[in-house]
């Protein structure tokens, strides 16, 4: 419910090509509403930890492109 209550009131329509990369937005802004963290050092530390993609395996929509997606 809070997923569908916050497409609506950010995005009010969405494409269905699109979801997961919706879903993972969601998530992460869920998992991380409490940090004390500023949001600038979170997106930093986690550009520096994470395995590059490439961009060709993101529009086939290879499974293998984003491990980390649920």
């Amino acid at each position: 419910m809070n997923l569908k209550g916050w497409l609506r009131g950010i995005h009010h329509t969405i494409s269905p090509a699109h979801v997961q990369g919706y879903r993972d937005e969601f998530c992460y802004r869920f998992n991380n509403r409490y940090s004390k963290k500023p949001a600038w050092e979170s997106l930093v530390t986690l550009m520096l930890i994470h395995v590059p993609v490439i961009a060709k395996n993101l529009y086939e929509g290879n499974e293998s492109a984003n491990p980390n997606c649920f």
